[in-house]
């Protein structure tokens, strides 16, 4: 049994102790116990390397996909479910299956992909003509049950039965039956889809989605190129992810997301005033995933791999980023969450992801812009290259700075060609 020592008061697996927690993390799972360590102390920062080791390995394989790839390992490490939307052919479930991959093979990992005409029996398993025998309802469990992680791949062209029948898996992560409650091995749930299908405040999956991302094909030069060597899905994967370390990761996690200094919490209380003045409305759910989001970006992205500190301010703020892709409820309110998450949390990493999305915008803009569109894109993207220089000084964003600021340039070559095909059109 291993476990986590905080404050002189212990976390471990609920099942693997006699006692009663004095609090509950983690879906109930992790419990927070008086009691001394009784098995290992479980190495926090060596359960860390273990995701940083599959990045690197995923973003060496995947390329061009860096922010999904961080994204997927964020909501695994907080335990919080994920949406990925992309056109076709953007190696979404590619990205899934290599993670599933990194828990060793086995039934560790569940894909399904949703249609209309799926039944229970597809997700949970066949019924128990044993049990049924005995007058009781159950399965020979297996899929979604039985897994450690899931792949829901196009999960809104399931029917409307069975994506109500998801809603206590993927969030509780039980099942509950009429004699008895089952708690399933289940650690994160991943979706990859192609369309954007009743994603709005009164949807109850969509807002069991905690971290949402639109994905792109990606268009830089280098990425084309290293793209025609790159492994892909063929890659094999080394590194071990280990389930024991994962749950008791999410419950410290959990645990954590309650005791943030007092000065982040009044940021995100104002990111959330100012979000509500402008309509938006995230659920207190989603309150919380950002919570639990700050503290796994704080760790996946603490430089230290020899000592943990939890009260660098500057840190949690650049934490704080990741409610550009937690927040938002309806697809339309996505820019205006990432400037008013980039402008409170004083994150260079939100300003840079900012600027990506402006950029996106303007490009998806730009085929239909005549010369004087054009002309006022190309002082919009100067003006924004020049903040982005001025407003991200740290050296370790250095490069990615260089990166964005070509792109750019080559987008303002790009809107003038548009613009000039356009002409040509119209003579």
């Amino acid at each position: 049994m291993k476990s986590i020592m905080v404050n002189g008061q212990m976390l471990a697996s609920v099942e693997s102790m006699q006692a009663e927690p004095v609090e509950y993390y983690a879906r109930k799972r992790v419990g927070l116990f008086n009691s001394a360590s009784t098995g290992t102390s479980m190495d926090v920062l060596q359960a860390l390397q273990k995701f940083t080791d599959l990045e690197t390995e995923l973003n060496r394989n995947l390329i061009g996909m860096d922010e999904a790839v961080h994204v997927a390992l964020l909501g695994l490490l907080s335990g919080d479910n994920v949406f990925l939307l992309s056109k076709p052919g953007a190696a979404k479930s590619t990205l899934a299956g290599l993670i599933g991959d990194s828990f060793g093979g086995g039934n560790h990992f569940f894909k399904k992909n949703f249609t209309p005409d799926m039944s229970m029996s597809d997700l949970y398993g066949p019924l128990s003509v044993e049990k049924i025998n005995q007058g009781l309802y159950e399965r020979e469990w297996a899929g979604i049950a039985t897994c450690s992680y899931a792949l829901l791949d196009e999960f809104y062209k399931g029917s409307s039965t069975i994506q109500n029948n998801c809603l206590e898996i993927i969030e509780e992560h039980t099942i509950s039956l009429a004699h008895r409650r089952i708690n399933v091995p289940l650690l994160g749930v991943i979706s990859a889809s192609n369309e954007l299908v009743n994603a709005n405040a009164n949807s109850a999956t969509w807002d069991r989605f905690g971290y949402r991302l639109e994905m792109d094909y990606s268009e830089d030069e280098s990425d084309i190129f290293e793209m025609f060597k790159a492994k892909g899905g063929h890659a094999y994967i080394k590194t071990r992810l280990d389930t024991e370390e994962i749950l008791l990761l999410q419950g410290y996690i959990d645990y954590l997301s309650k005791q943030m200094p007092d000065e982040i919490y009044r940021t995100m209380s104002s990111i959330i005033r100012k979000l509500l003045e402008n309509g938006i409305r995230p659920s207190p759910r989603r309150r919380e995933v950002w919570a639990r989001a700050v503290i796994a970006e704080y760790l996946m992205t603490w430089p230290d791999s020899r000592q943990l500190d939890m009260s660098d301010i500057d840190q949690y703020n650049e934490s704080l980023s990741v409610g550009a892709n937690i927040l938002w409820v309806e697809p339309e309110q996505r820019s205006a969450v990432s400037e008013i998450v980039t402008l409170s949390s004083k994150s260079e990493k939100a300003v840079i992801r900012k600027f990506r999305a402006d950029m996106e915008s303007i490009r998806n803009a730009s085929a239909k812009y005549d010369l004087s569109k054009a002309a006022k894109a190309y002082g919009m993207i100067e003006k924004a290259m020049e903040e982005l220089k001025n407003s991200v000084s740290s050296p370790k964003y250095a490069k990615t700075v260089d990166e964005e600021i070509l792109k750019a340039k080559a987008l303002q070559g790009e809107i003038y060609s548009n613009a000039a095909k356009n002409m040509k059109k119209e003579q």
